[in-house]
């Protein structure tokens, strides 16, 4: 995986207002999607919960073709709708992060052109 992984405390660090000598992290990682080729809207074959930690970076890489992709939310309890997450769609290469999440994740292509897509992930949790 091509993550900073400085670049990407450095940011967490700076949005939560946590202070370096303050808190110990420690980090998961994983792919939503390795390569899945499409031709049209789909979702990642993969979900993932992140659940108590404290921010996720999803990372896409379009590998071939145009693609603009989502994150979506499903809440546990309550109403098991795709809720999207704001301002996490893009349709080039990219890093998008969602600070204080809950529930389970996936990636959703809402368009593609014979596209090629990765979706790498970093969970950030407390200690």
């Amino acid at each position: 995986m091509r993550w900073i992984p400085l670049l990407c405390l450095a940011v967490l660090m700076a949005g939560c207002g946590i202070h370096a000598h303050a808190v110990s992290l420690r980090q998961e990682t994983g792919q939503l999607s390795a390569s899945q080729a499409e031709v049209g809207p789909a979702d990642s074959t993969n979900s993932m919960s992140a659940t108590g930690s404290r921010v996720i970076f999803f990372e896409y890489v379009i590998e071939a073709g145009t693609a603009t992709i989502e994150i979506q939310q499903q809440l546990t309890g309550g109403t098991n709708a795709d809720n999207t997450v704001a301002n996490t769609s893009l349709s080039a290469s990219g890093v998008v992060f969602v600070k204080d999440p809950g529930g389970t994740y996936k990636a959703r292509f809402t368009a593609c052109t014979a596209c090629t897509v990765t979706i790498n992930y970093m969970v950030v949790y407390s200690r």
